[in-house]
């Protein structure tokens, strides 16, 4: 396949469209504008900073209409995988009025409505960040949280409850702790499930169990609701700057009518198929991450109480087989004394490996890997460390070796 040519969902190649295209057959969107691609050095999880040439984050969409410049990569082959955009029969999606056969009843047979309105329940640590980047691209949101003053602290105007903030919008996003939280909104009495219309979109933006999630989009398909699950990943940082990566589940129509409202805050978002994939796609990736973080913890730890230098170390490490996140944008921090407070804490992280240890049961497959971070996450909220920054499980492995610290205490 020449270079610049549209790899599309079946494997056929065509013309390139839309910006320049990369080598790696993927398009780049210009410096300077919101979800720009990821550079060097740029922030990531928890507050690090990414590694020089991380191809796999540095990719975005292509062979989009020419209005649609969120980042996009399709899942390649299967249901659902096709590229949204991807020329079709009959009328292009990104200006069709309607969600697959749902019309937004404000909204003529034919037309798309450019100026949605926006609703956010849960305005917490990641919906906070969302809303304020949201707002800051010039569309005004409403928002929703038990806590007061949450929804002002995010540039929103605040509603007065789940049901009238689900009555007003058209696109809603649910960012909530997890799947008991989301069902008891969605389902609960006068929740948003019993005020939502034909027509809108509810996407969930929370790491939730794919089995509820499914549920879920079962219950709103009965009412005429797009329901669309999309698991972000890049924590606080990311989420300040507008470059989360998104990997969504739902409809290519759904997806088509959300890039304005989701462009604000994500640098890249990846189609990953039907309702469930997206948080199916974030539960694997998080059990990547909790199993890179813990068993880099414990190596460093061994590494430190058998006299090695902790910098040359993870020199060795980043130039050999052991590298992984946790090794190019963590622990060079943390041997300094920084632990990059403030993003994802010790119990979610737990929370996150009971998910997966869960979805592969529901899927038949054996999880002989999850005892590990399992055990070093249960140690760290054992110790103390529950609420800190799942970083710490260092720390709570080092206690257990006899009181080890990365760093001299005087870098703290």
């Amino acid at each position: 396949m020449r270079r610049g040519d549209v790899r599309r969902a079946d494997g056929r190649a065509g013309q390139r469209r839309g910006p320049r295209s990369g080598a790696d057959g993927v398009v780049h969107r210009g410096a300077g504008r919101v979800g720009r691609r990821q550079r060097h050095g740029s922030a990531r999880h928890d507050g690090s900073v990414a590694p020089h040439g991380n191809p796999g984050r540095d990719r975005v969409r292509r062979g989009l209409p020419a209005q649609c410049r969120c980042r996009v990569r399709a899942r390649r082959g299967g249901v659902g995988g096709r590229r949204f955009g991807d020329r079709q029969h009959g009328p292009p999606v990104g200006r069709r009025g309607r969600v697959g056969h749902h019309g937004r009843r404000s909204a003529r047979k034919g037309e798309r409505m450019s100026t949605p309105r926006i609703g956010v329940i849960g305005l917490g640590n990641m919906g906070g960040r969302i809303t304020r980047r949201i707002v800051e691209s010039g569309q005004p949101v409403t928002g929703y949280d038990p806590v007061p003053g949450r929804a002002e602290e995010a540039g929103a105007t605040a509603a007065a409850s789940v049901a009238e903030l689900t009555r007003a919008a058209d696109h809603l996003l649910l960012s909530l702790p997890d799947s008991t939280v989301i069902e008891k909104v969605v389902l609960g009495e006068d929740g948003v499930l019993a005020n939502s219309r034909d027509g809108q979109i509810v996407v969930d933006l929370s790491t939730a169990a794919p089995s509820s999630t499914v549920k879920l989009h079962e219950a709103f398909a009965a009412r005429g609701v797009e329901f669309v699950d999309a698991g972000i990943s890049g924590g606080a940082a990311a989420a300040d700057k507008g470059t989360l990566t998104l990997m969504v589940g739902g409809s290519a129509d759904a997806l088509t009518h959300l890039e304005k409202t989701l462009e604000p805050f994500s640098a890249t978002v990846f189609a990953m198929g039907g309702s469930g994939a997206g948080h199916t796609t974030k539960v694997l990736n998080n059990f990547l991450n909790a199993v890179s973080l813990a068993a880099t913890a414990e190596t460093l730890v061994a590494g430190k109480k058998a006299g090695l230098d902790m910098h040359r170390l993870l020199e060795v490490f980043n130039a050999s087989t052991g590298v992984n996140f946790a090794t190019l944008n963590r622990f060079p921090h943390i041997v300094d004394g920084d632990y990059l407070e403030g993003g994802l804490t010790s119990t979610l992280m737990m929370k996150d490996v009971v998910l997966y240890v869960n979805r592969l049961r529901e899927l038949g497959v054996p999880t002989l890997n999850s005892a590990g971070p399992m055990a070093s996450f249960a140690l760290a909220q054992s110790l103390g460390y529950a609420d800190q920054i799942s970083n710490r499980v260092v720390d709570a492995i080092g206690d257990a070796a006899g009181g080890v610290r990365l760093h001299d205490e005087e870098a703290r």
